[in-house]
């Protein structure tokens, strides 16, 4: 089946540059049943970065604020993934799958507070 719904030359055409982080969690090494600390890593992506509407924020009941962006976006993300954009720090709070019927994934970033940062 295909999609109805194509954006990815919309998405490309109004694409920024970010970077996200990926960390693989800890594990026990099978051979040597020895702890592996988990790694992160950083990876540049592309996607469109919006952000919210007075009438999202107002129409939210305070879940959106004014510092919160949505992402528009070709690849899969994880929930809790960490954003880098324009030295701003998001956590994908949201995801909405529309896969069956678009050809993109719908992401809300939560602004992520300098105090809260581990």
């Amino acid at each position: 089946m295909t999609k109805s719904y194509r954006f990815q030359r919309l998405i490309e055409k109004y694409y920024v540059t970010f970077t996200v982080q990926m960390s693989s969690d800890g594990h026990y090494d099978e051979d040597t049943g020895d702890y592996v600390e988990s790694v992160a890593q950083d990876i540049t992506m592309q996607g469109a970065i919006v952000h919210a509407r007075t009438k999202q924020i107002y129409n939210s009941g305070g879940r959106v604020t004014e510092e919160d962006c949505f992402l528009y976006i070709l690849e899969p993300l994880s929930l809790k993934t960490r954003v880098l954009y324009k030295g701003r720090e998001y956590s994908v709070e949201l995801a909405e799958d529309f896969s069956d019927y678009t050809d993109f994934y719908y992401y809300r970033l939560k602004a992520v507070s300098s105090f809260a940062r581990s």
